[in-house]
């Protein structure tokens, strides 16, 4: 049975490496793509599936990701990557090295440490091992921790589902009794001082967690972080707390009432986290983490966050239990997924407890005075969605594989695929789940399942994403297959069925037929009635297009009306920090500033920016334009620096997030160049989309020479600004207007 376990695991793993180098030479991924996506996917889901392979397997397949610069940092180009791969499918097939011991070599640490690196297949830092012995900064290895202290736990009559308060004074303390402690000479040691060097190291991680969590869940999760960073588990020390402080000197000062002043505390623990330089934060449960209601917790968020990315990396880890959960709420359910907006939405650091309300109300003002609450918040919910994403590229990279193996019927792993393109769009990743979709349309003809009510919602979704992609005949096409299905099997008065005639209201819109546009809007508005469903966030997207349609009719009144009504539909419902709430704000801006209320315009774009922080999707071609849109707006009330410092701020996202070389990209560096050259477009056009995807706000199209000081145009709404000698544009009925040559 071993023997047959290991040989189907070989066979899995040489399957997904010869169906991945099929995929890349069809496919031929940008160097862009194959560095950010199907590297990291790939490698993580080799990592995984050889987990349980002997160690000297796993030690080669490492060592070939190295010499072929895979890793540690994803820069092989294709050939290399597929070099490496084919090494790899090599590795496997060879029965004398699958079929080896798993056991750790015996080798000379002088031996290793003079040898060639091409020759040492992980970089082993305990053959360079100083003294850490009292080290501020020692840690313990993720080996250690997943063996001997789990092995101390259960001796002392405890099991993994203790939680760290409970082992505290069973197998921590107890320790290290006696002895003199390295660090002060007194008896009593921190449990970290009691290991021998390669047990313990200088810490190249620091764990932020509470000490409510079981033992088993952080050992697993540290487990799993190695696994996912390509770590080897000897080389990962961790500073843990609870495991590195000596718990003796706690207990003496709490026996004699003595107080660390905090001001002390708040500078040690500062160096500690500079020092280390990279802090993981263990996240459960993922849709409303109890991490964030510790304020020690947030004080550690704080404390890195401060620092600022170049000087402390920010990771999240959860238990394995809590990923697969999240992998079953993304591969489950209906095609686009509430939970995943809860998750970041329920992350609310300013609602923290802590057992000392004195340590509160010092951390918050802390907190307040630097870094504030907004930003804790949108650096804890940008970690969660690169967890999300992370996931969905994993599922994504097995779906095939999962089917050859039975593990997934071809019609499940179609629906699969459909909601991971729905995930990647409401993340605002456009271009990924443009690819998944045309995947998940491929998959839904292959299993049969045209004629059912998925593939009506998956043609929904796909026309949507399409219409972002400036496809418009492509989607209108594929609003047509959705809209027959929806007939076809009597479902035109569901929710669905109005979000789908939305959507096909925006792209008659951005097509300039404002009649059709409107009459759309007017049957999903009629059918959210008839189903009761006016009052939700759906019946908010439709006011939302009614109002853009209003604006570009130039009926200011009406458009302010309509988004007045939705936006109280949100605030009724508490959805203000969803992405509806962002977009209904840039169409409340793009439409002030048509009126001229420039003020009222900034502020509405000042609420889309602080919105889309707070969910952690700021780092997106819609954050760029959401700060072209305030540069405008701060431009036209003569705050020239304020503008000029909004424009830069879209540039460092641009940069951060490589979307230099996209149209949004493009506008960036027009502004920063003072608006020479070429026109371009300033903004993305009006909300109407499929569960509300657009970015409802204004499209200022500078052009060359002109001259004039009248009012901008809506470029997405059909209005083209600039190009002519008197500064004029075109409107939606063509009527040329003067324009501003400025945005």
């Amino acid at each position: 049975m071993a023997a047959d376990a290991k040989s189907n695991g070989r066979d899995g793993l040489k399957t997904y490496i010869e169906s991945t180098l099929k995929r890349l030479q069809a496919s031929a991924p940008s160097i862009a793509d194959l560095r950010e996506k199907a590297m990291p996917s790939v490698t993580s889901s080799i990592q995984r599936m050889v987990a349980g392979a002997p160690a000297e397997l796993k030690n080669k397949i490492h060592e070939t990701f190295l010499n072929h610069e895979v890793l540690p940092e994803h820069m092989a180009d294709l050939e290399s990557f597929k070099s490496a791969l084919g090494v790899i499918l090599k590795l496997v097939t060879e029965p004398q090295v699958a079929a080896s011991p798993s056991k750790e070599i015996e080798t000379d640490p002088q031996e290793v440490a003079e040898a060639p690196a091409a020759h040492s297949p992980i970089r082993r830092r305990q053959f360079e091992r100083q003294d850490t012995l009292g080290h501020h900064l020692r840690g313990i290895s993720v080996h250690y921790l997943s063996t001997t202290l789990i092995e101390e736990v259960t001796a002392a009559g405890l099991d993994r589902s203790a939680r760290v308060y409970e082992i505290e004074p069973t197998v921590i303390r107890p320790k290290g009794p006696v002895g003199p402690c390295p660090r002060d000479e007194r008896d009593g040691l921190a449990y970290v001082d009691c290991l021998k060097e390669g047990d313990a190291g200088i810490a190249t991680h620091m764990l932020s967690y509470t000490w409510g969590y079981k033992i088993g869940d952080i050992v697993d999760s540290l487990e799993l972080f190695c696994r996912s960073q390509c770590l080897h588990p000897e080389d990962a020390f961790f500073w843990i707390c609870c495991l590195c402080i000596n718990q003796h000197r706690v207990k003496e000062a709490q026996a004699k009432k003595e107080v660390v002043p905090f001001e002390k505390f708040k500078q040690e623990f500062g160096d500690r986290v500079s020092g280390i330089g990279h802090v993981v934060a263990l996240m459960a449960p993922w849709h409303d983490p109890f991490y964030t209601k510790r304020v020690w917790c947030d004080f550690e968020m704080y404390t890195a966050a401060d620092l600022g990315d170049e000087k402390c990396k920010i990771s999240v880890v959860m238990p394995p239990a809590e990923a697969d959960d999240m992998r079953k709420a993304l591969t489950s359910g209906p095609l686009t997924n509430p939970k995943l907006w809860e998750a970041l939405q329920n992350v609310k650091i300013e609602q923290a407890e802590a057992s000392c309300p004195e340590d509160k109300d010092r951390i918050f003002e802390l907190i307040t005075e630097s870094t504030g609450f907004h930003r804790l918040n949108s650096i804890v919910a940008k970690c969660l969605q690169n967890w999300i994403v992370a996931t969905c590229d994993d599922i994504l990279a097995n779906i095939d594989e999962e089917m050859k193996a039975g593990g997934e019927s071809a019609q499940e792993a179609a629906k699969t695929c459909a909601r991971m393109g729905c995930v990647f769009r409401d993340l605002l990743f456009y271009e990924r789940a443009m690819k998944t979709m045309t995947r998940a349309v491929e998959l839904f003809k292959t299993a049969g399942l045209t004629e059912s009510l998925d593939w009506g919602c998956l043609m929904s979704n796909f026309g949507a994403c399409k219409r972002k992609c400036q496809d418009l005949p492509g989607a209108l096409l594929a609003f047509e297959r959705a809209e027959k299905i929806y007939k076809r099997l009597g479902q035109t008065k569901t929710v669905e069925c109005a979000l789908l005639y939305n959507s096909i209201g925006a792209a008659r819109r951005e097509e300039g037929d404002i009649v059709q546009s409107i009459d759309a809007f007017q049957q999903a508005k009629e059918i959210l009635e008839d189903i009761d469903m006016l009052n939700s966030e759906e019946g908010a997207m439709v006011l939302n297009s009614y109002g853009a349609a209003y604006r570009s009719l130039g009926d200011i009144p009406k458009a302010l009306s309509s988004f007045e009504q939705a936006k109280q539909i949100l605030e009724k419902a508490g959805l203000t920090a969803r992405p509806m709430a962002c977009y209904l704000e840039n169409s409340i801006g793009a439409t002030k500033k048509q009126a001229q209320d420039f003020k009222g315009a900034l502020e509405a774009f000042e609420r889309a920016r602080l919105i889309q922080e707070r969910l952690g999707s700021h780092e997106s071609d819609s954050g760029m334009q959401v700060w072209l849109s305030i540069a405008s707006a701060k431009r036209k009330l003569k705050d020239f620096d304020g503008a000029q410092k909004a424009v830069e701020e879209a540039r460092k996202i641009g940069e951060k997030a490589k979307l230099m070389d996209t149209d949004v990209g493009r506008r960036v560096q027009d502004e920063l160049s003072g608006g020479k050259g070429k026109g371009s477009k300033q903004g993305k056009g009006g909300k109407g989309d499929h569960k509300g995807h657009g970015q409802g706000d204004k499209g200022d199209h500078k052009g060359k020479g002109g001259k004039g000081d009248g009012k901008k145009g809506d470029s997405k709404h059909g209005a083209h600004q600039g190009g002519q000698g008197g500064g004029g544009y075109y409107s939606a009925k063509g009527k040329a207007k003067g324009s501003d040559p400025r945005p």
